[in-house]
């Protein structure tokens, strides 16, 4: 057996909130049962409820009360222990000594959350949104920006009209391993994926709803007659009403890929004067490959470019070289090739908040590709 530290406190914290990993809300629940059988350990649960109220009180009222009370008495019974008994807390993972994947020591591959999704406000005045307490708002001009229950990130706009209010540029912009949910103010819903930004006027024009867009998002677009919604990208413009579609537009990817899952979106490549280059229309599974001043257009099941959005990756002989750029995007690692690895390609699906050794041994163990991991480089052999 091997130990991985990690901060219990910040574990309990990310437990109450919601935002635990499954090994860690396995190993919180788990470490509470082994307490409360140990008769001799003294555990001050008043002084843990003093410590937690505040927390507490924003946890969802419609939460099940027996498992509530099983959740509290935990965090009690650990937050306790700590602050009474200085009790060193430590992860453990099971090493399988025949696995093809060679580890380095004492790493931690969990993914990364302790980066901040940042809101800037016309290129300044940065503000940390993982920070951002239920109940509590941001008040910015042009726009009021709180959290939901659900951790989504709400934009509105005063009750102004929009002549008295001037037109502010807000930049949501997620770091690798984190992804966030954002509730634009005209209602329209933006799954923001890792390493990626929008950028975005509040309010929005009265006849024109325009988004710029780094890195990926799936946009869930209220429909509105009377403002067609812009999403500007890597040299393209998406123009729709109301629909569900997908964008995948890093800098340093050769390609950009627009997914299509509900309505009619019309695509078009333009050049730095706006000049349409290139146009495509698509209909619901279609996607528009996008490379320089070329496009492919081609019938696909839209679900598979959305698994993203969920808990796990979902793979379908999808190429090596796109199931890592995936990996290390999440993991925060770098991938260097030592050989070309071109026809292999993975199928199945694996939780996003798996150990990243885990992912790869299962990778290793059905195809003839070989992971070695070096602090947080991932290099990849037959």
């Amino acid at each position: 057996m091997k130990n991985r530290k990690k901060p219990a406190k910040e574990i309990l914290l990310r437990y109450v909130e919601g935002k635990a990993s499954a090994e860690e809300i396995a190993w919180v629940e788990k470490y509470y049962e082994e307490v409360s059988n140990k008769k001799d350990i003294l555990i001050d649960t008043e002084l843990a409820d003093k410590h937690f109220s505040n927390i507490w009180s924003e946890i969802d009222k419609e939460i099940n009360p027996r498992k509530s009370n099983i959740i509290f008495k935990a965090i009690a019974a650990a937050v306790a222990l700590l602050i009474l008994s200085f009790i060193p807390i430590y992860f453990y993972y099971k090493k399988d000594n025949n696995t093809r994947l060679h580890l380095a020591e004492n790493q931690n591959f969990v993914p990364s959350f302790y980066n901040q999704t940042v809101l800037s406000i016309n290129g300044t005045n940065k503000v940390t949104l993982d920070d951002l307490q239920l109940g509590s708002e941001i008040v910015e001009t042009g726009a009021v920006i709180s959290k939901g229950k659900d951790g989504t990130i709400i934009f509105t706009s005063p009750d102004q009209t929009r002549d008295e209010l001037s037109e502010t540029f807000h930049t949501v912009s997620t770091p690798r391993a984190k992804q966030h949910r954002i509730k634009l103010p005209d209602n329209s819903i933006v799954w923001l994926n890792a390493n990626s930004s929008i950028e975005f006027p509040v309010p929005f024009s009265t006849n024109l709803r325009q988004i710029t867009l780094i890195g990926e998002a799936f946009f869930e677009v209220e429909r509105d007659l009377d403002r067609p919604f812009v999403v500007l990208s890597q040299g393209q413009q998406i123009l729709v009403k109301g629909t569900k579609f997908n964008v995948s537009a890093y800098p340093k990817e050769k390609l950009s890929v627009t997914t299509l899952l509900e309505g009619a979106v019309d695509l078009n490549i333009v050049d730095k004067d706006n000049k349409i280059l290139r146009k495509s229309s698509l209909e619901p599974n279609d996607q528009v490959i996008v490379s320089g001043v070329t496009l492919e257009k081609q019938h696909v099941n839209s679900l598979d470019y959305i698994d993203w959005t969920n808990e796990k990756f979902n793979f379908n002989d999808t190429p090596l070289k796109d199931v890592m750029t995936k990996i290390a995007r999440w993991y925060d690692v770098e991938v260097v090739w030592e050989e070309n690895l071109k026809n292999i390609t993975f199928s199945g699906s694996v939780s996003k908040f798996d150990d990243i050794r885990d992912v790869l041994r299962k990778m290793s163990h059905t195809e003839s590709v070989h992971f070695e991991i070096s602090e947080r480089r991932v290099m990849v052999k037959k």
